[in-house]
């Protein structure tokens, strides 16, 4: 593809440098360097890619419509404002559990222990079925977040999250929980029947029930870990101690 000539574009106090090709359809095109397709990547301005996947790629019919683009995309990075930032807490819950209630208000296995049939299945938050099966139990996901909109020249308006850190925030009274969830370590929302996340605004009260979610998992961890082998199980019975409560 033969180069032709070498343009430059500036707006305010930025300019591009750029090299421009055509090609046997008449098409002009250029790849911007590095430094300034990461310009305009933090910038949240979507450019295309050249085939070996580089971004800052653009492509016009005349070296007009070339610059013109270039020149745009420029405008729009240098515009942008942002209108509002807020902490959000990412969130997702699911339960995995298949039951029925019986004509006694009692929780049983299936249908064949309800007289009133196999109308009245129960199932937690995920779907399970003979087919599709998977353990008993509740899974969560939460993560706070800082959210930010962005306006742009054009009329655009995007939105970016980064994680809130305690290492870029204080601890104090007035953020105790949300400190609680981002000191989190070891989780994940990455698992094959998560649903998808969901984000909820921040506030220490939703914050604070998060954690009493999470620490009620943690204190049913510190009650049944030492007792899952089959002696300590037998002695639980033969002692007729409930590891968790029940009807």
């Amino acid at each position: 593809m033969p180069r032709i000539a070498t343009r430059q574009v500036s707006v305010e106090n930025k300019t591009i440098k750029f090299t421009v090709n055509v090609n046997s359809d008449g098409e002009f095109s250029t790849t911007l360097d590095r430094e300034d397709a990461a310009f305009l990547r933090e910038a949240n301005v979507e450019t295309g890619h050249n085939r070996l996947h580089n971004d800052g790629y653009f492509k016009a019919n005349t070296l007009n419509d070339l610059m013109n683009q270039i020149e745009d995309a420029l405008k729009n990075a240098l515009s942008r404002e942002m209108i509002e930032e807020k902490i959000i807490l990412r969130y997702s819950i699911y339960t995995a559990c298949s039951y029925q209630i019986n004509e006694k208000n009692e929780i049983v296995p299936n249908g064949h222990w309800n007289k009133n049939g196999d109308g009245n299945w129960r199932d937690g938050t995920i779907q399970t079925d003979a087919l599709n099966r998977e353990p008993y139990g509740i899974s969560i996901y939460v993560n706070p977040e800082i959210k930010e909109t962005y306006r742009y020249r054009n009329g655009d308006e995007k939105i970016e999250y980064r994680k809130y850190s305690t290492n870029e925030n204080e601890i104090t009274d007035e953020n105790y929980y949300l400190s609680w969830l981002a000191d989190i370590v070891s989780i994940s929302k990455k698992s094959y029947h998560a649903p998808e996340t969901m984000e909820i605004d921040y506030n220490e009260e939703t914050a604070k029930f998060f954690v009493e979610i999470i620490k009620s998992i943690c204190l049913l961890n510190e009650r049944i870990k030492d007792f899952i082998n089959p002696e300590s199980i037998r002695t639980l019975i033969e002692n007729k101690i409930k590891l968790i409560a029940g009807g």
